[in-house]
């Protein structure tokens, strides 16, 4: 009797063996994005350089655009550098309304649409976190706590602040703006992030077309 029941509780074991590994085995696999730092970079008309990092199927600028004209040498209106000072425009990029951010795309490159900019936030988790993500670290271009920064992706944004419709220029160092399109480009598409939290707060916002905000830009590959 007693070998019968050793026999029962082996089974029973070997049973539960068997059918969890076979469950741990139909368990789908989950992709994540693939990032590449690339080695490459683009460079535009003024002869400004910038490194590109390749998220998933997208190439995206590395750094804050700091073009004054467009892509055959035309100058752009509306672009600015953070209270007229070429210091922070060489730290942080220049400020361009929308209108002129549209305009200001390198040959190959585009302004990011709305789509574009919800699939890179999606891809290193979504809005409450992709703040941090996408957060260049430490507090040279942040002011403190620069909350979850970790520039997990290599995308390094950097809080450059923006130029109001008023003309007054705001929170260099706790905030970056940065501009996309929605509804089939008729429509800015605003992107913000915090020095003071790691998520990120987006919006379509008609009324930034003729606003006069000035507000930072990175370009996407075609």
């Amino acid at each position: 009797m007693k070998n019968l029941k050793t026999f029962f509780i082996a089974s029973i074991v070997a049973i539960t063996i068997t059918n969890s590994a076979s469950c741990k085995k139909d368990e789908p696999k989950v992709d994540t994005p693939i990032i590449v730092a690339e080695v490459s970079s683009v460079t535009d008309y003024d002869g400004n350089t910038y490194r590109t990092v390749k998220i998933g199927d997208q190439v995206w600028m590395a750094e804050n655009f700091n073009a004054s004209k467009t892509s055959n040498g035309q100058s752009l209106l509306e672009v600015y550098e953070y209270n007229n000072d070429s210091t922070n425009s060489n730290d942080y990029g220049r400020l361009y309304s929308w209108s002129a951010a549209v305009m200001a795309a390198p040959e190959g490159w585009h302004l990011p649409t709305k789509e574009e900019w919800e699939e890179l936030i999606n891809s290193v988790g979504g809005p409450g976190i992709a703040g941090g993500k996408l957060k260049e670290s430490g507090t040279t271009h942040w002011n403190s706590p620069n909350t979850g920064a970790e520039n997990s992706v290599g995308f390094s944004a950097v809080a450059g602040g923006f130029r109001g419709g008023d003309g007054v220029y705001y929170v260099l160092g706790e905030h970056g703006s940065y501009w996309g399109t929605a509804n089939n480009a008729q429509d800015p598409y605003c992107i913000y992030v915090y020095n003071t939290t790691a998520n990120l707060v987006t919006e379509v916002s008609p009324v930034d077309k003729t606003s006069g905000n000035a507000f930072a830009v990175r370009f996407v590959k075609n």
